[in-house]
């Protein structure tokens, strides 16, 4: 399939971000997809006055919809994390921070690197920028900031029982499978 046949199943995929909450809220009798999301999603108040906010998108991150299968798939050969950090200045600035090193560990202590870039599927970087698009417009310079890190998936699944981790500074950021949605 062309990248361009793909496009259509992203515009809904966009459209669903944009429908994302960006208040924090206990959500009355969530859908899977929602429960996922809720999830795979992380905001860290860091002590330095620092925020890193982290996504894992798991297959069960994506509303189900007819066409978006090839992004399923895609998501579970490989792990694709979202993550920035920033610090907002007296002023009310945004300050981001380049994202020197991220790496997963999994529960057998393996730790994975990031995948380089040049020799991903096409899909995944079509699929990456749509996602910094729609993020963008639903979180702002936060959402547009955010870097995306792809790695083999290395075991990884999201209804599984096993559990990994997603190093960055000195955090581990944890992630329990099953998790919601499964």
């Amino acid at each position: 399939m062309k990248i361009s046949t793909h496009i259509s199943s992203l515009v809904f995929l966009i459209t669903f971000l944009l429908s994302l909450p960006v208040a924090e809220a206990r959500q009355w009798k969530p859908t899977p997809t929602k429960a996922a999301q809720d999830y795979l999603n992380v905001n860290h108040e860091m002590e330095n006055g620092h925020q890193v906010f982290l996504i894992w998108f798991a297959p069960q991150y994506i509303e189900p919809s007819p066409g978006i299968e090839p992004v399923v798939k895609l998501l579970e050969k490989f792990t694709l994390i979202g993550i920035v950090r920033y610090s907002v200045d007296e002023t009310g600035r945004f300050n981001f921070h380049k994202i020197e090193e991220i790496s997963i560990e999994t529960s057998e202590a393996k730790v994975l690197q990031p995948l380089d870039k040049n020799t991903l599927p096409p899909l995944l970087p079509t699929f990456t920028t749509f996602l910094s698009k729609s993020l963008a417009s639903g979180m702002g310079k936060v959402g547009q900031s955010i870097e995306y890190f792809t790695f083999d998936a290395g075991g990884i699944d999201g209804c599984g029982d096993k559990t990994f981790f997603v190093r960055y500074l000195k955090e581990r950021y944890e992630f329990k499978g099953p998790i919601p949605g499964c």
